[in-house]
């Protein structure tokens, strides 16, 4: 899925694809995490 969520970022933004790693930067357990990202 990610693969295909940078893609589609890349198209949608017109941004270079250098801009969007190619691999997901986040493990599995912090993608599913919904605390990972919040600020407190």
């Amino acid at each position: 899925m990610y693969q295909k969520a940078r893609l589609r970022a890349i198209h949608k933004t017109g941004l270079p694809s250098s801009t969007f790693p190619q691999v997901c930067p986040f493990t599995s357990e912090q993608v599913l995490d919904f605390e990972f990202l919040t600020e407190e």
